[in-house]
């Protein structure tokens, strides 16, 4: 007996007119262990947490004339009481970040579901070197998205004309900010910048 009669005695049974409803049942059964398998070769590769997924900058490319999302990267804890926002825009200005800004005037709290609803009671806080700024286009300093790190969880910039990395956590009610300044600048200050209160 040959190869071909060999198979086509081996498979003839799931040829027959009689056995269509085998063929199904085996060719459903490879497709059920081929997802099975591809499936846990993914899962075992990607064990990381969900919300790392998750990228808060999506649909921050928005302009009062065009809008691309309408959102802006907010970092908090779900049913938060305040959400916290790196701010690129003047206060009062509904669109607080926009991905194409180059200057960031600093970590803003706020309570806005949506640039055009804009905001009130909000406040901003920005860390300097040297003399005092008030003025938020005076205290803004130039920021790389490379130096720019974003989750839903966590905020870090680096402030390049002060040389200092500023990063937020959130919490239930509040967030925690750490600040660190350089060693050889003595001249260091938080200024805060109120909206509406």
């Amino acid at each position: 007996m040959n190869f071909e009669e060999q198979t086509n005695k081996g498979f003839g049974r799931f040829s027959s007119g009689t056995s269509k409803r085998r063929r199904v049942i085996a060719y459903a059964l490879a497709g059920v262990i081929i997802i099975w398998v591809l499936f846990e070769k993914r899962m075992s590769v990607s064990d990381t947490n969900l919300v790392d997924l998750v990228n808060p900058l999506m649909g921050t490319d928005s302009e009062f004339r065009l809008s691309n999302g309408n959102t802006y990267p907010a970092i908090a804890v779900p049913w938060g009481m305040n959400f916290w926002t790196p701010q690129t825009r003047n206060m009062g200005n509904g669109w607080g970040y926009t991905y194409d800004d180059y200057k960031i005037m600093g970590i803003k709290q706020t309570h806005q579901p949506s640039p055009w609803i804009n905001d009130y009671a909000a406040f901003s806080l920005m860390a300097e070197t040297g003399r005092i700024k008030i003025n938020q286009n005076d205290r803004a300093s130039w920021f790389s998205h490379k130096a720019e790190v974003v989750k839903p969880y966590y905020y870090s910039v680096y402030l390049a004309d002060y040389d200092i990395t500023a990063e937020v956590t959130p919490t239930e009610r509040a967030a925690i900010f750490r600040f660190t300044f350089p060693e050889n600048d003595s001249k260091t200050s938080i200024s805060l910048l109120t909206w509406g209160i």
